[in-house]
Formats: structure tokens, sequence, C-alpha cells
């Protein structure tokens, strides 16, 4: 079978097996929330950049808005980095959706005992109420008082 090439410029050439999508990681395949370009759009606009094709070319290959690939391509680079490159905008997006502050799970040993206990119990998550996060804690007290 026939290996598929693609040129992004300055000589630079991928080749791709016939079937790339296997070796794609799964989390990258899903949709987009549609709000935030996902690792595989950056990565597209990052080729299509490169290939010299427009603006709107690359919006509608994506069916995303020409602003949204405009604006991606002229806020991202830098002056070290005069060509747009994937990997350093999906960092930036990456850092800023740590957390601030930790999660209540962590700072509350006695929610994360109920939240265990209802986990070990098998309840649905639709059937969760304070009195069952009551029961699920003085069931998990119990057993381990008995230990």
């Amino acid at each position: 079978m026939d290996d598929h090439y693609i040129d992004i410029g300055d000589g630079d050439t991928f080749t791709l097996a016939p079937d790339p999508a296997p070796m794609v990681p799964q989390h990258l395949l899903k949709p987009s929330s549609g709000r935030y370009l996902s690792p595989m759009e950056r990565a597209t606009i990052m080729v299509a950049d490169r290939q010299g094709q427009s603006v709107w070319s690359i919006a509608a290959m994506l069916g995303r808005a020409p602003s949204t690939i405009s604006r991606e391509l002229r806020r991202k680079r830098r002056h070290w980095m005069p060509r747009y490159h994937a990997w350093q905008p999906q960092l930036w997006a990456e850092s800023r959706t740590i957390r601030p502050q930790p999660r209540k799970l962590e700072q509350n040993e006695r929610l994360l005992d109920a939240v265990w206990a209802i986990c070990q119990l098998d309840i649905d998550a639709q059937a969760v109420t304070p009195d069952t996060l009551r029961q699920a804690l003085s069931e998990r007290a119990q057993r381990v008082a008995a230990l």
C-alpha cells in the first residue's frame, strides 16, 4: 500500500500510515465543545497554514468561523516563533484550565469517605440524596470501627 505524505513546508514531510486514525489517541478524536479549539484542530491549522491555504479555506475545512482561525494564527505567534506551531497554543490552553483551588474531595475527608462509601454500595448516582450520604457515612464509620 502507498503511504500518505503531508508536506508542511520548509522541506518537512511527514509520512502517515494508510489509515492514521488508529494511531491517534482516542481523547483527541472526541468532538470539541465548540468553544475551544481541540489539539487536532490546532494541528490541522498548523499544517494548512504551512501549505499556504487561506484562512477562509482552513475555516471551511474545520467548520469554524474565519475569525477564529485568523485570531488563532495571529495571537499565537511570538517573536521567537514567527510561524504558528500547534503545540505551544495547546500548552497555553491546558495551563489556563488548571484549577486554581483544590477540589472539594481533596479538602474534605468526610465528604471523600461518603463518596467512597456510596461507590462501594453501588448506588445509582441519580438516587444520591443527603439521606443516602448520611447513611453511607454511618455505614462506613461502623465498618471502620469494626476493623
